[in-house]
């Protein structure tokens, strides 16, 4: 019923908002609206009350309703009580699922056992590599006892692998000693010990100062043109965003056409901040209002500083990466605290040259390999490590963010060999 005149009734509140009241005489709750032009009353009872809104059956203590309190002051406490009752419940109802967790980080241990899924879909990313020259090592193990004819084949196989020729001589003769240590000198111990030689020597035992705690990292990625950098630039902002540090990207390939573009839609899909000039702009003047923005204003942790791709035989790009070094260091202490250089896997033993002479010219303290899974060629990896001694970080084996991998020595030398 509708009163659009007269005083307003037991327990209006004004607004449009609906106060209960209950009537310990007629045995039911009263429902009463506010409008502008008068006010609506309802009636139900406490049966219909809690199987049609949810509410308790019990009526307030009859004693407060007829000892004369206020009705009105009881309408508004009962109000209040609901409205409580309803977010409590809100929150009891939710599902476990919709509880803020926080994220997992995207990249997982090469091949590790932390989840089946990922290891299966990582030793995948092998598959070319066992399939090349490298699948037939497994054949030359078959036999019973391996002969000298028969090692100077597994070395023929590990060059055309990719690993070189220096890499796989190494190998062979620790390999051999090892077993001639062991005493015995079965085909399968043999094969278990090339791939525990492959394993020491992929080991790092260098820190990772990307990760050591400070108020500020400084990190430059560089390489050549179409090896990945800009990818493999993304895909670490978007893990180290996940680890809830926050990081910020230094746009400092200022020559080549759209890099500035290219790397702000990475920056998007990351979620993290781009600091970036005009193209044709001075790289380290990008590098200086990065630092600065990081230190002030964005208050980072992590500043990923994409260089321009450069052939490692020009010498003019190089002495430009180390006047950007010199700017960097200026402006923090140790910095640039990391330099990766990005490999494309697919380059197999042009790899090796490129990784010294950036080594040489900027200082190189870990690899990232790219294009893993698209390549036969994954034997340069090993090369790598063992001639310069420059640990291998990450592996890329696809376009997603989620798509970089921690590198583990232990699961790629079984990779190289076996599927999982």
């Amino acid at each position: 019923s509708v009163n659009s005149k007269g005083p307003p009734v037991d327990g209006q509140v004004n607004g449009n908002e609906s106060a209960e009241v209950w009537k310990p005489l007629e045995g039911q709750w009263t429902y009463t609206t506010a409008f502008p032009h008068g006010t609506r009353t309802a009636r139900t009872s406490a049966e219909t009350r809690a199987t049609r809104h949810g509410r308790p059956t019990a009526p307030p203590d009859r004693r407060d309703c007829a000892g004369g309190t206020d009705l009105a002051d009881t309408s508004r406490i009962i109000l209040e009580q609901s409205k409580a009752q309803s977010t409590a419940g809100r929150h009891r109802s939710r599902p476990a699922a919709a509880v803020s967790q926080k994220e997992e980080p995207a990249l997982s241990p090469l091949f590790g056992k932390a989840r089946n899924k990922d290891r299966d879909g990582l030793n995948a990313s092998l598959a070319k590599t066992r399939q090349g020259w490298l699948s037939r090592i497994r054949t030359a193990f078959r036999t019973g006892t391996i002969a000298d004819e028969t090692w100077e084949e597994i070395e023929e196989y590990l060059v055309m692998g990719d690993a070189g020729l220096q890499v796989a001589e190494g190998l062979i003769a620790d390999t051999r000693d090892a077993l001639a240590q062991e005493r015995d000198m079965s085909a399968e111990n043999a094969y278990r010990s090339l791939q525990r030689q492959i394993q020491t020597r992929m080991i790092s035992t260098e820190p990772f100062e990307l990760e050591r705690p400070r108020l500020l990292t400084v990190v430059f990625v560089i390489g050549i043109n179409g090896a990945g950098k800009t990818t493999t630039i993304g895909k670490l902002a978007h893990y180290y965003r996940n680890q809830d540090k926050q990081v910020v990207v230094a746009a400092a390939d200022t020559y080549r056409a759209a890099a500035i573009d290219q790397l702000r839609i990475w920056c998007q899909r990351a979620e993290v901040d781009l600091i970036a000039q005009q193209p044709g702009s001075d790289p380290g003047a990008v590098i200086y209002d990065a630092i600065r923005a990081s230190q002030e204003s964005r208050k980072a942790d992590l500043i990923l500083v994409d260089t321009a791709g450069r052939l490692h035989t020009r010498q003019n790009l190089m002495r430009e990466l180390q006047k950007m070094r010199k700017v960097a260091s200026r402006q923090v202490h140790g910095a640039p605290h990391e330099v990766l250089l990005v490999l494309d896997a697919t380059a197999g033993q042009n790899a090796l040259e490129q990784a010294r002479q950036f080594t040489a010219a900027a200082g190189v303290t870990g690899i990232v390999v790219t294009k893993l899974d698209g390549s036969s060629k994954g034997g340069a990896v090993i090369g790598v490590r063992d001639t310069l001694g420059v640990p291998v970080r990450f592996a890329g084996v696809g376009e997603g963010l989620g798509d970089l991998l921690r590198f583990d020595p232990a699961a790629f030398a079984a990779g190289l060999f076996e599927q999982a």
